[in-house]
């Protein structure tokens, strides 16, 4: 909890600083697909016969954009995300692995328009201990915690992806889609030797308010 307090004050900080500079502020939420890749994840399914299963991964969060020209900006987010994978053996049932994640970044995005490209690091900071639930084709299903330090802490990851923005009224009405892609693996390697990566695509909706500057406003 100290952690994401920290986070949130440098945000703070960021918007305090970006009070001079053409800001604009907004938030976005959105859902997709999450899964896990890697040849560990994939030698798991094959050693067991499993099929990858559909995962919904969740996310939703705030912004400030930082313009620092017509065609470049820098965007700190905090966004909070549901994310994990699950497998389903034919005939037995499907497992769901679940994780929660505060999840700040700064993006680097270039504008095109109404178009925008972005990509940028991002930290993933694990809420919980995550979950286990395995969901039999017949019978109830059953939720086990992981341990506390089953899952690794923190995750270092990176995301990229394409965004339009549409004018509405005083700010603009924002679309994303966008990767996120753990370089560090999900579990915790000093307990288990499988080597799973996070991988998730989301498609999400914000809305962004219109910039201010003393003695001008701006919407981009």
């Amino acid at each position: 909890m100290k952690r994401i307090w920290l986070v949130v004050m440098v945000l703070l900080m960021v918007g305090a600083v970006s009070h001079s500079l053409d800001a604009n502020f907004g938030v976005k939420g959105g859902a997709g697909y999450s899964t896990f890749v890697g040849n560990d994840w994939a030698d798991t399914l094959d050693a067991f016969g499993l099929n990858r299963a559909f995962f919904l991964a969740l996310g939703f969060g705030a912004f400030v954009t930082l313009n620092l020209s017509e065609q470049m900006a820098l965007e700190p987010e905090a966004l909070f995300l549901r994310v994990g994978g699950a497998d389903d053996e034919p005939g037995v049932g499907k497992e769901i692995w679940i994780s929660n994640y505060f999840s700040p970044a700064v993006l680097i995005k270039a504008n095109i328009g109404t178009l925008n490209l972005f990509v940028g690091p991002v930290v993933m900071i694990k809420l919980g201990s995550g979950k286990y639930k395995f969901d039999p084709d017949s019978g109830s299903s059953t939720t086990m915690d992981f341990s506390d330090d089953g899952l690794t802490n923190f995750l270092f990851a990176a995301t990229a992806g394409i965004g339009f923005r549409y004018p509405a009224h005083s700010g603009r009405i924002l679309f994303e889609l966008r990767g996120i892609y753990s370089f560090t693996s999900w579990m915790n390697q000093d307990l288990v030797t499988d080597d799973w990566k996070l991988l998730a695509v989301l498609v999400m909706v914000g809305y962004r308010l219109s910039g201010f500057q003393p003695g001008r406003s701006v919407v981009r």
